[in-house]
């Protein structure tokens, strides 16, 4: 068995890979321990598809968000926090927790994305 190396790496969503100064985060696979707990709190769709809950959901997020340019509000850049992360647009949000989700535990097919 080869080990799973956690390095991080940059995630853009799908709707800012057109503009000039895109907002992407840093993103680290999850270790193996929290990546179980994921594993715990996720939903069975059946056909090898599985749906994060709130719990895994909180998981992926706290674990997995590292760091992250270009994001800005009214005054300016705002400074990577897990508190503002609640700012990110909701559908940012869940394109990350899936990209988080696949990284951590299938492997991360999806990397190819930064």
């Amino acid at each position: 068995m080869k080990a799973n190396k956690l390095k991080p790496y940059w995630f853009t969503p799908t709707g800012e890979k057109s503009k000039k100064k895109p907002f992407k985060v840093q993103l680290k696979p999850l270790d193996a321990l929290a990546a179980v707990d994921v594993m715990d709190n996720v939903i069975d769709m059946g056909n090898d598809t599985y749906k994060p809950n709130k719990a895994a959901r909180e998981t992926l997020i706290e674990e997995g968000i590292v760091g992250w340019q270009n994001m800005a509000d009214d005054t300016g850049d705002m400074p990577f926090s897990l508190d503002n992360v609640k700012y990110i647009r909701p559908a940012y949000l869940l394109e990350i927790i899936n990209e988080l989700f696949s990284a951590s535990i299938t492997g991360g097919e999806s990397r190819k994305n930064s």
